[in-house]
């Protein structure tokens, strides 16, 4: 079995969105709990909701984009998918095409698969090119890269 996501996929996955809610959810209940004591030069409700909103704004943004990545391996015949909690495996004549997003210091693959599956019915993972690689000279005609 051949693994295409990156190792960077769990740091991005568990422990940003977990520092994150953790140290700025603990800023943002102490700033609400202090009883008019503002760190920003503006009324103390308003800094609340400035605060909250950017706490919000920014867990959202992790949620809809990093939180939604995947693990992903793949073997001869089987696509192996997990969010770190639950696995799922698919056969590989399910998928309908896979190609790459190049973002600027990462790259993210892209899995479209003909039905809905567990995770939708496109799912995403920081791609290790290396081992997407290995996986093609194995199995040269297996996947349908777009």
């Amino acid at each position: 079995m051949i693994r295409l996501s990156s190792n960077l996929t769990l740091f991005f996955k568990i422990f940003l969105p977990t520092f994150w809610i953790v140290f700025f959810g603990a800023m943002t209940i102490a700033i609400i709990i202090s009883e008019g004591r503002s760190i920003l030069p503006v009324d103390h409700m308003t800094e609340i909701i400035i605060v909250s909103s950017f706490f919000i704004a920014f867990l959202a943004l992790q949620y809809f984009t990093i939180m939604q990545l995947k693990r992903v391996e793949i073997d001869s015949d089987n696509l192996y998918v997990s969010n770190y909690f639950n696995s799922f495996r698919y056969p590989i004549e399910d998928i309908e095409k896979i190609y790459k997003v190049d973002l600027l210091l990462f790259k993210l693959l892209r899995i479209e698969f003909k039905d809905k599956t567990r995770f939708g019915k496109k799912i995403s993972c920081l791609l290790k090119e290396a081992y997407l690689k290995d996986y093609v000279s194995k199995f040269p005609d297996k996947l349908p890269l777009g």
